[in-house]
């Protein structure tokens, strides 16, 4: 059979004849399905036709891929959560080690330059914190790491991380499993070296009850930082917020309204260009 210059048309193949052709039904059938399988090369399978060879060929290979996706998100999702135990393990040793120099009795004083370097870079987080982006976010965490190292007993740099992890399972892809643990982990160790802050009973309050689903302790801590703080805003809103959880709408709209009145008093005394 010779090469056949032009196009053979519908229903045969290049040096074919047409009535003996075994593909000729199968293209009439794929010109009604909207689709040509031949592209004038088509191969000869014997008495097998060519399109179902396909289309059982596209059926495995589609269910092999999404098996193969199933497995795999299993054990990526498995991985994740044996990291972030290992994770906050590690993160409660490291507190653990940064404080220990700090201990009564065993620790160096702080000089003045590294506490004002550590509030430095306190406020730096915080700027950072609250631009609330997966980078600006990782940066407010360096930061406030580095605060701690100038000075582990900074009580305000343990709750600016623990506010970073509380946001960065929202906007990162940190698990929230992970994010809360270590959020609790830096908010306690806030707590414990100053029990009178009220943004530590804050963001411990905020790790506990959506972290540990912990009601109790977490609206206790809630009340305390409201308590020792109530100008917090963030404090007010949040504990707000739990109440509408609860189910408590009367008292959550009354101490929303009440944030809101206190806002708008503040702004309005602010001095105002003549």
């Amino acid at each position: 059979m010779g090469e056949v210059d032009q196009d053979p048309g519908i229903g045969s193949c290049p040096g074919c004849n047409p009535r003996r052709c075994r593909a000729r039904g199968v293209f009439r059938r794929s010109i009604r399905r909207g689709r040509r399988i031949c592209d004038g090369k088509l191969p000869r399978f014997g008495s097998i036709r060519p399109a179902i060879v396909l289309r059982r060929n596209w059926l495995l290979a589609s269910c092999g891929l999404l098996l193969a996706g199933v497995v795999g998100a299993a054990v990526y999702s498995a991985g994740i959560r044996a990291t972030g135990q290992r994770l906050s393990q590690a993160l409660q040793g490291l507190f653990a080690n940064i404080h220990a120099e700090s201990e009564p009795g065993t620790s160096i004083a702080v000089s003045y330059s590294e506490k004002s370097q550590a509030r430095d870079l306190y406020l730096k987080g915080r700027y950072e914190w609250n631009q609330r982006t997966p980078d600006s976010l990782n940066r407010a965490l360096d930061y406030f790491t580095q605060a701690i190292v100038h000075d582990p007993g900074y009580a305000q740099a343990y709750v600016g991380m623990a506010d970073t992890y509380d946001l960065l399972r929202e906007y990162s892809t940190m698990p929230d499993s992970e994010a809360y643990a270590r959020a609790i982990v830096a908010a306690r160790k806030a707590v414990e070296l100053d029990d009178s802050l009220a943004e530590a009973h804050r963001a411990l309050a905020f790790a506990e009850w959506w972290g540990k689903w912990d009601f109790v302790d977490g609206e206790k801590e809630f009340r305390r930082a409201i308590e020792l703080n109530p100008k917090d805003p963030i404090a007010r809103k949040w504990y707000a917020n739990v109440l509408a959880v609860q189910g408590r709408f009367p008292k959550a709209w009354r101490r929303t309204t009440r944030l809101r009145n206190s806002i708008l008093l503040r702004i309005r005394s602010l001095p105002t260009e003549a």
